[in-house]
């Protein structure tokens, strides 16, 4: 026979030895499953400690009570255990083809036991006995020969290999809050909308120590992230704090964030340190800072002084010319005032209307160190009745100031004015609409403000007010002020323009503040309390 036709011959012959060895041992294999149902239901209960060790050392142990044929072992997998491998001794194919098989059924219910209940990563859970003769979820006969045939002829264990270790959370999901919710995320702020007030960020005073008499140059140093700086101005404060200094910086350089005031202090004045009273800061979006005297704990300069006038003047006397006058006359007032070492050098004062609404201010001149002469004018069509000498303000030449006032001062208390007018206008104006056009604009833009406003005698002289828009970052809102003119046409309209300034707050930007005088000097402000803001239209800036 040649070699071509004895080949096919073989290797049929030896099909069917391999389909016949198969056939023998499926019909083992079912007897052995029946017998062994009990006993894998006695290992699954087997103990952890067990289980352990033989992983530990690389030993895969049969239950102390199961009826697992030789060589076949469970193969348990221990939390935070490595599974070592299982060596495979030399064998025949046919052997471990019929081992491998025998796994394959036992796959099934140790497949069952294991992922019935996945154990925690810190310690075993302890197994679970099942009732005797529960049933089992087993793979079908066709799965079970193709693995055991390929595991035979693959060169694989006859142990199934261990399971994979059950993984920790991963670290996202340890981020999370509880109960689902996710961590805040953080504001993008816009690159083109101011919402944030000037930062000041120094002071410093050169010289830091003067003579009275003299001058020093508040340095402050302060910067804004987009609009820019438009205003700086502020007040020092004496010693004492009787005496108060205003000034007005101006920036040293347009390169630079250093602005300059020159404060000059007078001759006499008090000595010591002179520290900040207050500084505003104003971007040119309408965001502010203020501080005060604690502001980095109170920088100032020295004085020196040899007279060192801590003292503010002291009002001796006043008293009117005539008790009482017609509307449009003027009346006088005359001041005794004294004080221990610079002297007087200013005094004025003010007159309150019987309504509590109108104001007469009026300035003093002196006649000599310490007697002045105020002229007091009435409006025409001013309130009638007794105004009251609201209030005195004195200084002196070392700017020690001092203000007596008709609650708490005997001399001031006494000193009424009585006005007498043909039309006694005690009512401030009323504003009753308002309207804005357009609703909508962008940064740098116009709104147009209109308002009717009504007065019952004399007529409005000048109404005003401020807008401002949503809070900032230090939840301040920035703020934008406009005057407003009467119509020629009709003296009950008014109109402004609300200058929207360049890189805005962007948002709904409201009127929050007016101011209507007329022209009796009685005056009404209105607040977002009032009805007529509180229904005004808002506008928007994008």
């Amino acid at each position: 026979m040649s070699n071509r036709s004895f080949l096919p011959l073989f290797f049929i012959g030896l099909a069917l030895v391999l389909v016949a060895a198969i056939g023998l041992r499926i019909r083992s294999y079912n007897r052995e499953s029946a017998e062994s149902t009990d006993g894998a239901s006695a290992s699954e209960s087997a103990a952890p400690q067990n289980e352990t060790q033989g992983h530990a050392s690389g030993i895969v142990s049969p239950s102390s009570e199961g009826t697992q044929p030789a060589g076949v072992g469970i193969v348990t997998p221990v939390p935070n255990a490595t599974a070592a491998p299982v060596t495979v001794s030399s064998a025949s194919r046919e052997q471990r083809f019929a081992e491998a098989l025998a796994a394959a059924q036992r796959e099934g219910g140790v497949q069952q036991q294991k992922t019935a209940a996945p154990r925690a990563a810190s310690a075993p859970a302890p197994a679970v006995s099942k009732p005797m003769g529960a049933p089992k979820s087993e793979p079908g006969l066709l799965s079970r020969i193709g693995t055991a045939i390929s595991n035979a002829f693959g060169g694989s264990s006859s142990a199934r290999p261990a399971q994979p270790q059950a993984s920790s959370p991963s670290p996202q999901n340890n981020s999370q809050k509880s109960g689902g919710d996710t961590p805040d995320r953080p504001k993008v702020k816009d690159p083109t909308s101011d919402t944030s007030p000037p930062q000041l960020l120094g002071v410093i005073f050169q010289p830091p120590v003067i003579n009275d008499g003299q001058e020093t140059a508040a340095i402050i140093t302060a910067t804004d992230d987009l609009s820019g700086i438009r205003n700086i101005a502020g007040s020092i404060a004496s010693p004492s704090g009787k005496a108060l200094q205003g000034f007005a910086a101006q920036r040293e350089s347009p390169e630079s964030n250093r602005y300059v005031a020159r404060i000059a202090v007078p001759k006499g004045c008090e000595q010591g340190l002179w520290r900040i009273n207050f500084i505003s800061i104003t971007d040119n979006a309408g965001n502010t800072t203020n501080v005060n005297s604690s502001w980095n704990g109170g920088v100032g300069f020295t004085v020196n002084s040899e007279s060192g006038d801590s003292t503010p003047p002291v009002l001796r006397s006043a008293y009117l010319e005539r008790r009482s006058i017609n509307g449009g006359e003027k009346d006088t007032l005359f001041v005794q005032a004294s004080d221990d070492k610079s002297g007087v050098a200013m005094v004025s004062g003010v007159f309150q209307s019987p309504n509590k609404s109108a104001r007469i201010g009026f300035g003093c001149r002196a006649t000599d160190p310490e007697n002045f002469v105020c002229d007091v004018v009435a409006m025409k069509t001013a309130d009638c009745g007794d105004w009251q000498l609201e209030q005195i303000q004195m200084q002196d030449k070392a700017q020690n100031q001092s203000t007596f006032r008709y609650t708490d001062n005997a001399v001031v208390a006494p000193v009424k004015m009585n006005i007498i007018a043909d039309k006694c206008d005690s009512t401030p104006p009323n504003i009753e609409s308002l309207s804005l056009d357009p609703l909508m604009t962008t940064a740098n833009g116009v709104v147009n403000v209109t308002a009717m406003v009504t007065d019952d005698i004399s007529g409005a002289a000048s109404v005003s007010g401020t807008a401002a828009g949503p809070p900032g970052d230090d939840g301040q809102p920035p703020k934008v002020y406009f005057p407003m003119r009467q119509s020629p046409d009709n003296p009950q309209i008014w109109t402004g323009e609300i200058k929207v300034p360049q890189d805005a707050a962007k948002g709904l930007w409201s009127i929050v503040w007016m101011s209507a005088l007329d022209k009796s000097n009685n005056t009404r402000y209105f607040t977002p309390a009032d009805a007529v803001l509180k229904n005004a239209p808002k506008f928007t800036v994008r």
